[in-house]
């Protein structure tokens, strides 16, 4: 009975290891490995806008002086100009070009107010009556204002700017500098970003 009672209990182990290993390899048929392969590019794209640095043209109007800036991609500067009459005025011309892959507009304009700066005796009047008679402006090449959201296509587009400064006309005598008076605060920006 001992004997009967051993062999029932080993057969019973012998079918639950079949039982078991039958599950796992049935359980084991319905496993699946799915794969995604793939490759991509990133093609090459630049953002260049600059000064066309051979484009910069000088122009004096009246009896104003004024000397050539440096010019490089990014920056017209180091320029000097002088008034001796009123109506004198002092113009600059000069291409932005877009060379990169992406329209471009303009996000910002900044064009300060000139400060001048007198001395002598008549300091306060001579730098009042000129600093009413300066203007300074950004303007395209057709006279319209460099303004905010003006665009710049992309591969080569370009715009010409006119840089001036002028003493403007005025008949009262009165008003003329008794001494020199210098001016200054005339750095320009100009920022460009990607174009929607």
């Amino acid at each position: 009975m001992e004997r009967r009672r051993t062999y029932g209990i080993m057969g019973g182990v012998v079918l639950t290891l079949a039982l078991v290993a039958m599950i796992s390899i049935t359980y084991a048929t319905f496993n699946k490995t799915l794969n995604i392969n793939g490759a991509g590019t990133v093609n090459a794209q630049k953002w260049d806008i600059h000064f066309d640095t051979s484009s910069l043209q000088k122009s004096t109007t009246g009896t104003a002086t004024a000397t050539v800036p440096t010019v490089n991609a990014t920056s017209i500067g180091n320029y000097t100009a002088t008034f001796s009459t009123p109506g004198d005025s002092v113009t600059y011309t000069f291409k932005v070009v877009n060379s990169g892959t992406f329209n471009a507009s303009i996000s910002s304009v900044n064009v300060p107010t000139p400060t001048v700066t007198g001395t002598g005796t008549n300091k306060a009047n001579d730098e009042a009556n000129v600093s009413g008679k300066l203007s300074y402006q950004l303007l395209n090449n057709d006279n319209s204002a460099v303004a905010v959201g003006q665009t710049l296509a992309k591969n080569g587009g370009e715009k010409t700017m006119k840089l001036i400064l002028t003493y403007q006309t005025f008949n009262d005598a009165t008003l003329l500098p008794q001494n020199d008076v210098t001016i200054s605060n005339l750095a320009v920006s100009l920022t460009y970003q990607q174009a929607s």
